[in-house]
């Protein structure tokens, strides 16, 4: 070869070795602009509206994170006794039904108060959704330097899922999670491994992860034992971490062993009363949850991930293959549940009381999992090459278009608010003045709402014979019964939401119905109540004494009412109507 040929050959082979790395140095640009772009757009909104941030009311502020502002306000989240009581809701409360003290979310709300323990929960969550695909993938599944974008922008879609920041890291957790216990199958890391296992269930739900990731790990565990012994390190990380959730759930847990006389409402469900499980709705139900999955877990639209899946799986790729499946099944399990619970529930108490479809905690989980395994392979095709960034910047929008907080709170910046922010919300001016006219100490009478949920008089300190809670005693659901029966004889829907269900312990009336905008009755859209059957005579007899009611009730004076003043603020999102109860009543 002569010194020509040579030349012209070592020139070629610099620019093939070199072709690579500029497109690698390309991509890793590309990706941290993202990434950058992303958290701005994430955080921007929230120093711009400050207490005006839009924090999701369904189940969280109405719910869950209203139960930690009445635990730390009465000095309760760390009290353990197996008899203590919280007087604030439903004339008061074993301690235990509450939600743990022993969890990153109620020290971030006992430090904080709840509007910052919120927002620093859901950037940690988030930061540990990150980091902990990114350590999955890269150390186990992802392996290739080439493809370290596809690692980051996985972890970047994950990480901004609009998931319930009162349930901890259940979802954004479980990469970190399985890291964990990798590596203890491995032998290595051991001791971050160890500790990341102990503190996992100070910030996660039991009740949504015990069971599913235990199930996981298991599988994970059995396939290991397939082919090799899974070693004592990852057995020992099993019992450490069922343990620890037995540690910081340890009241809830307690409550089931000891006598107390309490009979949970949630042995009293009738979720079938008015109809019975059907095959159409079922296969609905699993398509739906295939797409879409669920709002209680994560917004999370598939179809991106589902088509690199689709365009990659092969029958003899078996990591692929299991996923996939483990999907459809987790999917058709969600959606045909119904049948053994409508089959078995009346005769076995703990399915009655205990929903065992939870297994959709893993999906998003599982889905991102894939969709970072089909990436990898889609980048070794000349064909499908040119997809994958595409694709990951497609899965990072839907991503973000699902995450309602941060959708509202740009609706709120742009001027088409369409929900309240946390202080619009929680009303806390128009809340003070209601406290000045009443001119009472809180403690010393109870309330209730209509129109409008329970949690902002609570948020507010007042004592409430209302509330939305997963666990409360049977008997004081059929006495509030009592207070708007006539209401119920007139409704179906209501029969079934209270009747057959009954989380929500609120008044509710025909007129308004049982959705969500019954008990969110804004200001923006006047409603009233024409014929309200309430029964003024058992609220009196339960200790309430007020109804603080969205709506105008024109009926009011019949039923034993009297308004006593419209109260209305320019911050808050409600008219609130304050009714009394008459004393002749």
């Amino acid at each position: 070869m002569s010194f020509h040929e040579q030349t012209c050959f070592a020139t070629r082979l610099m620019h093939q070795t070199m072709e690579p790395e500029k497109e690698n140095d390309n991509y890793s640009l590309l990706t941290k602009c993202v990434i950058l772009l992303v958290v701005l757009a994430y955080v921007i909104p929230l120093f711009l509206l400050g207490e005006n941030s839009y924090i999701r009311l369904h189940d969280t502020l109405e719910g869950e994170w209203v139960w930690l502002q009445i635990l730390d306000n009465s000095h309760m989240a760390f009290n353990f006794h197996a008899n203590a009581i919280v007087p604030q809701l439903m004339k008061g409360l074993p301690r235990n039904v509450y939600p743990t003290g022993l969890s990153v979310n109620m020290i971030l709300v006992h430090c904080f108060g709840v509007f910052k323990a919120y927002i620093f929960s859901s950037l940690i969550i988030r930061i540990i959704g990150f980091s902990g695909m990114t350590l999955l993938l890269r150390t186990y599944f992802v392996k290739e330097h080439e493809n370290r974008f596809i690692v980051w922008l996985c972890a970047l879609a994950f990480s901004v899922l609009s998931v319930y920041t009162p349930f901890g890291i259940l979802v954004l957790g479980q990469p970190l999670l399985l890291w964990a216990f990798l590596n203890l199958h491995n032998r290595t890391r051991l001791l971050t491994s160890y500790l990341i296992i102990a503190l996992f269930p100070f910030y996660a739900s039991i009740v949504w992860l015990a069971i599913p990731f235990t199930a996981l790990l298991g599988l994970v565990g059995l396939y290991f034992f397939y082919h090799s012994a899974p070693g004592k390190h990852y057995v020992a990380g099993m019992m450490l971490l069922l343990g620890m959730f037995v540690v910081a759930n340890f009241p809830m847990l307690s409550a089931m062993f000891v006598k107390t006389g309490f009979v949970s409402h949630r042995l009293a469900y009738n979720l079938y009363m008015f109809e019975k499980p059907d095959i159409g709705q079922s296969l609905g139900e699993s398509l739906l949850m295939l797409v879409y999955t669920h709002y209680h877990i994560a917004t999370f639209i598939t179809s991106i991930a589902f088509m690199a899946i689709m365009l990659t799986i092969k029958k003899n790729d078996t990591l692929m293959m299991s996923i996939f499946i483990a999907i459809v099944l987790i999917c058709l399990f969600q959606g045909f549940y119904c049948y053994p619970e409508y089959w078995f529930g009346a005769r076995i108490a703990l399915m009655k009381s205990f929903r065992f479809n939870r297994f959709s905690v893993l999906l998003p989980f599982l889905w991102l999992l894939g969709f970072a395994l089909a990436l990898a392979k889609m980048r070794r095709s000349a064909v499908l090459k040119p997809l994958v960034l595409p694709f990951l910047l497609l899965q990072i929008l839907q991503a973000l278009a699902g995450n309602d907080e941060l959708i509202h709170n740009y609706r709120a910046l742009t001027g088409h608010q369409k929900f309240p922010g946390f202080q619009n919300y929680v009303a806390n001016q128009q809340f003070n003045e209601i406290k000045k006219y009443i001119g009472k100490p809180v403690d010393s009478f109870y309330v209730a709402s209509l129109g409008i949920s329970p949690s902002v008089a609570q948020f507010n300190g007042f004592y409430t014979l209302d509330g939305l809670m997963s666990v409360y005693d049977l008997h004081y659901k059929e006495t509030f019964r009592n207070v708007f029966a006539g209401e119920i004889t007139k409704s179906n829907d209501i029969a079934g939401y209270y009747d057959g269900w009954g989380n929500r312990c609120y008044i509710f009336s025909s007129e308004l119905g049982i959705k969500h905008e019954a008990f969110n009755c804004y200001k923006f859209t006047p409603q009233h109540i024409d014929n309200f059957a309430f029964n003024a005579k058992a609220f009196s007899s339960m200790g309430g004494r007020f109804l603080i009611s969205a709506v105008e009730i024109r009926n009011h004076d019949a039923q034993g009412l009297h308004l006593e003043k419209v109260f209305s603020d320019d911050q808050s999102w409600w008219t609130i109507y304050l009714y009394s109860v008459k004393t002749n009543s």
